[in-house]
């Protein structure tokens, strides 16, 4: 691999952990410790570069009006290689459970005030979305004290976390595998940039981590 001409990738995995996501967790589960070097081979066979530097973070999210204490799973960022067994031993903590109306604005919303890196040009800030359900208006749950610090309170805020200045604005990406006829290919995915959209189906093998492998490749090599 050619460091020089390699990627300072951090990276957000913001994950439904509700009862139906049962099968799509367990996929993400056998998947997460090879994701950076199936994100480096598809990157070098496509002589695109490859991986300097990866840090995963985790967000797992449920239902505020349910879950209450609950509702968030959240991790600081692993290095990986370097702390793949601290990644994995959070990851295997995450098992579905519950439901109710979700909190994955919530959640995105926590994602996006990561503590980005920023290394220069080839820095890449982006947030891998996992739900197979709709999320409740940010407006509905903004004042409940199980709410995550700093949550925005409208769509207008969380879109103004999207614009700032803590994510980096050339290297950002967002990638949403999650349901039609929501608030993310509807709203976000039509009036952000630097987004992709996958629709969820249905059990285990409606999750094509291949094709999600190529879609990250080509969001990170992307100017």
């Amino acid at each position: 691999m050619n460091i020089q001409g390699a990627y300072n990738v951090d990276m957000v995995m913001v994950i439904d952990k509700t009862g139906s996501m049962t099968d799509i967790i367990e996929t993400v589960k056998r998947n997460a410790l090879t994701l950076r070097r199936k994100i480096e081979l598809e990157l070098e066979d496509t002589a695109r570069g490859g991986i300097a530097a990866l840090r995963v973070r985790v967000v797992a999210f449920g239902c505020i009006g349910e879950d209450r204490n609950n509702s968030f799973r959240i991790s600081d960022f692993f290095e990986l290689p370097e702390e793949d067994t601290k990644f994995e031993s959070f990851v295997a903590g995450i098992n579905a459970e519950g439901g109710g109306e979700e909190s994955g604005l919530n959640a995105l919303a926590v994602a996006l005030q990561s503590d980005w890196l920023d290394l220069g040009r080839k820095t890449r800030h982006i947030v891998m979305m996992f739900t197979d359900e709709d999320s409740h208006a940010l407006e509905k749950h903004c004042h409940s004290p199980h709410c995550p610090a700093n949550a925005p309170r409208n769509m207008a805020e969380l879109s103004a976390l999207w614009y700032g200045q803590k994510i980096s604005q050339r290297g950002k990406r967002l990638v949403i595998v999650g349901p039609t006829n929501s608030v993310y290919d509807k709203t976000i995915v039509k009036s952000w940039d630097r987004t992709q959209f996958i629709p969820i189906g249905r059990g285990e093998q409606s999750l094509d981590i291949e094709g999600i492998v190529r879609l990250i490749g080509a969001t990170i090599s992307s100017q």
